[in-house]
């Protein structure tokens, strides 16, 4: 997977996670996809990047975004929209 077809597959990844979480403000969605992707900076393995940033910001999203007990959403210092 060459850095092109790895960035469009991110890209992907931000509108599923959009799609799944729109409760979520789009941008945020985007900064998480966005820090889980240079988290993985300088492996030299790329082709499963895609799947492993989706996995974590996923995760990431749902226990920081996307359940609060009273409706709405915490939205740490530092990602506000």
């Amino acid at each position: 997977m060459n850095a092109d077809e790895e960035n469009a597959a991110v890209e992907k990844v931000v509108e599923r996670l959009e799609d799944r979480f729109p409760e979520v403000d789009p941008d945020v969605v985007e900064q998480v996809v966005e820090e889980e992707h240079h988290n993985l900076d300088g492996n030299p393995i790329r082709d499963f990047v895609p799947v492993l940033v989706e996995h974590e910001a996923r995760d990431r999203i749902r226990s920081e975004f996307a359940n609060a007990s009273d409706g709405t959403l915490y939205v740490p210092p530092g990602l506000e929209p």
